[in-house]
């Protein structure tokens, strides 16, 4: 029996219109002047655009930027790009996590860490001269994503060395001239991290530290002057609570995690 027109019509639209919500990754939250704050990218109809020169910051969301396969047609980090490029200095990228698939950051001498390079260095590439590029951590970047030991990577009982690993290569990769790169929270710290920017602070917190179920606290993170300045979820969230508290006036907050 051949299917009504109307029917197959009403699910080739439903699929497309599936298709594009997948394809729109990529979100900008924009602070003007007048304290206008929208997040624009994934429908703008509704939305008025803000005049550039009122423009004080641009925040880009993006998360799962590393499973695609960078040696692909990478639309999204591509449009990432040349949006980003269009603000320069006065915008930051937040990548929200899984930042390698599919088990972090694998060690040097492992036959996939030039995989690992390829999938980090393009979202590195995308920030601009001037910019800057937050990376936080997400449950594959603690390598457990369900797929430990591929190809020489660790184990989920090894992720947070494995996350602190990802922590210093980031910073230490090519990048823009006049760029700046770096993961928060970053040591295997839960947070919250807190950043300032002119009309815009961040709160930034490690999500997987809640779920993951091996170790996620050494004598590393207790260290006086370079470790956590959080290590129990009462601390955590009484850091967060703080840190809405103490907002400058007109300031938006963005709270920001993988999960």
């Amino acid at each position: 029996m051949r299917e009504p027109e109307r029917t197959r019509e009403t699910r080739v639209t439903r699929r497309a219109s599936s298709v594009l919500r997948r394809a729109r990754r990529v979100g900008r939250f924009v602070v003007g002047s007048g304290a206008l704050g929208a997040f624009v990218g994934c429908r703008t109809s509704h939305v008025a655009t803000p005049n550039p020169t009122g423009v004080v910051e641009t925040i880009f969301l993006i998360g799962d930027a590393g499973e695609p396969d960078p040696r692909l047609p990478a639309t999204v980090l591509d449009s990432l790009a040349v949006q980003a490029a269009g603000v320069g200095s006065r915008g930051t990228i937040l990548f929200l996590g899984d930042n390698i698939y599919p088990s972090g950051t694998a060690d040097s001498s492992s036959v996939n860490y030039a995989d690992v390079l390829r999938r980090l260095d393009a979202q590195i590439r995308t920030v601009p001269s001037g910019g800057t590029g937050i990376f936080l951590p997400g449950n594959h970047d603690w390598s457990d994503g369900g797929q430990g030991g591929f190809f020489g990577a660790a184990t989920a009982a090894d992720g947070l060395f494995v996350i602190r690993r990802q922590a210093r290569l980031i910073p230490r990769r090519p990048k823009n001239a006049g760029a700046t790169v770096m993961m928060l929270p970053k040591g295997g710290c839960p947070g919250p991290v807190v950043v300032d920017r002119e009309r815009v602070r961040l709160i930034l917190l490690d999500s997987q530290w809640w779920l993951h179920n091996y170790i996620v606290r050494d004598s590393l993170s207790d260290d006086p002057e370079n470790g956590c300045s959080t290590h129990t979820m009462g601390e955590i969230t009484q850091a967060v609570r703080d840190s809405l508290k103490t907002t400058h006036p007109g300031q938006s907050v963005i709270v920001a995690s993988h999960h």
